[in-house]
């Protein structure tokens, strides 16, 4: 049985732009999904801060997005949206952007650019507005790393790739025990091993474990959790993060369980390098935003 779709998620950000499909030659142009979070962890390689980087507003049409840069991106967004709604918080749209309405969780971004339709000109105006009138930290995840965000008093975190695997791909061995998480305790259980044991407070909550194409994946031996990831199923595409655990039994995971999806996400550093050695190739670039 295929798994469900995040409908509600995916109706959100497919009402944006056009619409997109994989060809045979975009299935192998690039792109999986950042581990630990989507703000980021500023930890060993994974989370690198930007400086001495020029960032300026470019016209879409002339950066050449891809089609597997938009889906990558779009399915991003869907995680964004299904943590946002897990937590109560509602879903805004404006210029291209979903955003959070309200004080998103931690690890996640405030708004998120979805359409690479729009002028960025337009995108960054709207987002220094609403920006304006948030007090404490604000993020931005900048899809298409294509707004210059400096000029409003934001500095980049961290830059990275998108990532894409095509279905066509074999699936490698595994030698954990795989299997959805199901129930509270699991996810308790799951969010410990991925936090390292941190004093924090729930993270992923109930309501979003039940959310439709959303799946946490656990990788089990001897009674424990020994890797897991998340995966959201959006149209023909399997969005991969929060990885923790050996990232080449992982990939081997998502690509077994969910067979017949192109795997996407985002990636940089030493991750990234092991996402390219399971057969993931660069889709795009994007940055994080953040302004105090």
């Amino acid at each position: 049985m295929a798994p469900p779709i995040l409908l509600e998620a995916q109706i959100l950000v497919q009402g944006f732009g056009q619409n997109i499909n994989l060809s045979s030659h975009e299935r192998h142009q690039g792109g999986w999904r950042s581990p630990r979070a989507e703000i980021g962890k500023v930890r060993g390689g994974w989370a690198a801060a930007i400086s001495g980087r020029t960032f300026w507003p470019l016209s879409y049409g002339d950066m050449g997005v891809s089609d597997v840069h938009r889906m990558a991106a779009r399915d991003n967004a869907a995680l964004c949206i299904a943590m946002w709604r897990a937590h109560s918080l509602g879903v805004e749209r404006f210029n291209g952007c979903v955003a959070c309405a309200g004080t998103p969780p931690r690890l996640y971004p405030n708004v998120v650019t979805a359409d690479p339709e729009v002028d960025p000109r337009d995108q960054m105006a709207s987002v220094a507005e609403r920006a304006e009138q948030v007090s404490g930290t604000f993020f931005v995840k900048d899809s298409y790393r294509a707004l210059a965000l400096d000029n409003f008093g934001f500095e980049p975190m961290f830059e990275a790739c998108w990532i894409h695997r095509s279905a066509s791909l074999a699936a490698g061995a595994t030698w954990l025990n795989w299997r959805p998480v199901t129930g509270v305790e699991e996810a308790g259980a799951w969010e410990t091993v991925w936090s390292g044991g941190a004093d924090e407070p729930a993270l992923f909550l109930p309501a979003f474990l039940a959310t439709p194409g959303v799946t946490m994946l656990a990788g089990w031996a001897d009674g424990a959790i020994k890797a897991g990831c998340i995966v959201t199923a959006t149209g023909a595409v399997a969005g991969l993060s929060n990885v923790f655990g050996d990232a080449l039994e992982v990939i081997s995971a998502v690509a077994t369980t969910f067979s017949g999806f192109d795997l996407v996400g985002y990636e940089n550093g030493d991750l990234l390098e092991a996402a390219l050695e399971a057969g993931f190739l660069k889709a795009g670039d994007l940055v994080v935003w953040k302004r105090l």
